[in-house]
């Protein structure tokens, strides 16, 4: 019986996509791409918590705010950030390290946005968003080790590339807002430099909302494909970590 060519055509096609979509699932594993999503969501919180320094003075030069004004924006981000911590992890415990770390980008971002109008309000309002920037951050160290635990492997030259990925992010991230906030907000001003950081949160939060997960067994009809080998290679991973 002769086969239609067509169906030949079809089939050796779908065969060559499924070897294709195999190669890609060895090469960028599920758990470097989650790599990848949480060591960008802590590198660009300390890209924002380095872009609020720089941003006060250009702040102030625009609001006119006096002397103590100014010393009350640059000392108004960390006390949320420290109060909050311990809260922040047992709330992130509840709601699952996904869904903190996206309303942490998310917020951030609707504050970045609110940074020009509360300028013109008065140097209280734009203290309160320094404020409220620095509790929703609190969130993200708890959430990264819950994350790291769970999608790296705890041995062998993967650990050693795992575990560097998140200080070569954050170091990229804080390069990043040290070399374009100054010259950025000398340039264009302070709300058009709020606002290209809240476009960039937003991204950045977006991106993870819609890709990331909380744990490996929750990696279904996401890309890349996680194969059963990587699946069984972190959850042996995770039994050898729980055993120690």
């Amino acid at each position: 019986m002769l086969v239609p060519v067509h169906y030949v055509v079809s089939v050796e096609a779908l065969s060559c996509f499924v070897a294709a979509d195999r190669l890609v699932a060895e090469m960028v594993a599920a758990r470097h791409v989650m790599n990848l999503l949480y060591s960008n969501a802590y590198g660009m919180n300390i890209l924002l918590r380095f872009a609020v320094g720089f941003l006060v003075p250009f702040a102030v030069q625009s609001a006119n705010f006096s002397a103590s004004e100014a010393a009350m924006l640059q000392g108004s981000f960390f006390p949320g950030y420290t109060i909050a911590m311990m809260p922040a992890a047992m709330i992130a415990g509840r709601i699952g390290e996904k869904a903190a770390i996206s309303i942490n980008l998310i917020g951030n971002g609707l504050c970045c946005l609110a940074m020009p109008l509360a300028a013109r309000l008065g140097a209280v309002p734009l203290a309160a968003i320094f404020s409220t920037m620095g509790v929703m951050q609190s969130c993200i160290v708890p959430c990264l080790i819950a994350l790291q635990t769970r999608w790296t492997v705890k041995e062998g030259t993967e650990k050693v590339w795992s575990t560097r990925l998140v200080p070569l992010t954050l170091v990229t991230w804080q390069m990043f807002s040290s070399y374009v906030t100054p010259r950025l907000s000398g340039r264009r001003g302070f709300g058009v430099t709020a606002r290209f950081y809240a476009v960039l949160r937003l991204a950045c939060g977006t991106w993870g909302t819609l890709w990331a997960k909380n744990r490996p067994s929750e990696w279904k009809n996401t890309w890349p494909k996680m194969l059963p080998a990587e699946e069984r290679l972190l959850q042996a991973s995770d039994a050898a970590m729980a055993g120690q």
